[in-house]
């Protein structure tokens, strides 16, 4: 009869989350009696209380990561095959967590965000709208248009997508202009202005790891030579920045349509989805210049920032 007793006090508690009090309650004893029967509930082998060492690795990290970085929040995820996984599951959850209903989220264009923008959200909490940060991209076959991922995550959220239908790169800054002065771009800028959470992904300046190369932007022939005699070493909505975060200008920026990333460091959450260990310098170089204050990414990413 204990054994019955041990076995529905410890369920009440560890499965169905109910307080020694309200568990009193329901059996019609005293509170210090469930406290003891749950004590004896795990001496008997009947509760058995085991700590996952991977989640215990990754609080560690968290905790160093605080201490040497200032970051409104930090998440890892287990590194391995189904980290990108966990980290677009885990970008959704935390979104969902610090937006306010029916707020406007601002999102950058890039392979980390295409993905995140297809993952399949199955708990959703709250309406969102969602905005793009910048102008579409050339032909890419193999990526989603910032367009197409906008549409993904507004019915996503049951919210309403604002779109921009104009390239990255207009074909001269008169034009540029044009479209900037225009009614409907007048209420895009204004919305952007107001943005108080954006998520994004972090580039560099390599071939192999950003698109932005393949992208078939109408640049001047010399301008990837020119921006490489800046340094830079990580980009953000398109925006290349130096080691000293300091936001490289180009002269495609006069024909750019986006926003500048200098509005991050007003905003309220600036989420930077980014792994892998070739991006640390500009993932370091993005928090210090708070051009992001949350992070979301990896153990071995996370481990890597704290030796860099």
């Amino acid at each position: 009869m204990e054994h019955e007793l041990l076995v529905k006090v410890a369920r009440l508690y560890y499965l169905d989350e109910c307080t020694q009090s309200q568990i009193a309650r329901e059996i019609g004893v005293e509170r210090s009696t469930v406290s003891r029967l749950l004590k004896k509930s795990r001496a008997e082998g009947i509760v058995k209380i085991s700590i996952d060492e991977g989640h215990t690795k990754q609080a560690g990290i968290v905790e160093e990561l605080r201490k040497k970085y200032t970051l409104k929040d930090i998440i890892i995820v287990k590194s391995g095959s189904e980290m990108y996984e966990e980290v677009h599951e885990k970008a959704h959850q935390y979104l969902q967590k610090v937006t306010n209903k029916s707020e406007i989220v601002g999102i950058t264009w890039g392979k980390t965000l295409c993905d995140f923008s297809k993952y399949k959200l199955s708990i959703k909490k709250k309406k969102l709208n969602f905005i793009a940060l910048t102008g579409g991209y050339g032909n890419l076959k193999e990526y989603t248009h910032i367009n197409a991922m906008i549409n993904n995550l507004s019915e996503m959220y049951n919210g309403r997508g604002y779109f921009i239908d104009f390239p990255l790169i207009m074909n001269s800054e008169p034009v540029k202009e044009e479209i900037y002065n225009s009614k409907f771009f007048r209420n895009i800028r204004n919305i952007w202005e107001r943005l108080q959470t954006v998520v994004v992904g972090i580039g560099t300046f390599e071939k192999d790891i950003n698109v932005l190369w393949e992208s078939g932007l109408p640049a001047p022939k010399n301008m990837w030579s020119l921006l490489k005699t800046e340094e830079p070493v990580g980009e953000i909505c398109t925006r290349f920045y130096d080691a000293k975060g300091r936001i490289i200008k180009t002269e495609i920026d006069k024909r750019k349509i986006g926003i500048e990333i200098e509005r991050f460091r007003e905003m309220r959450n600036v989420i930077g989805i980014a792994v892998g260990n070739k991006k640390i310098n500009a993932i370091k170089t993005a928090i210090n210049s708070n051009l992001i204050n949350v992070l979301i990414t990896d153990e071995k990413t996370g481990q890597s920032l704290l030796e860099a």
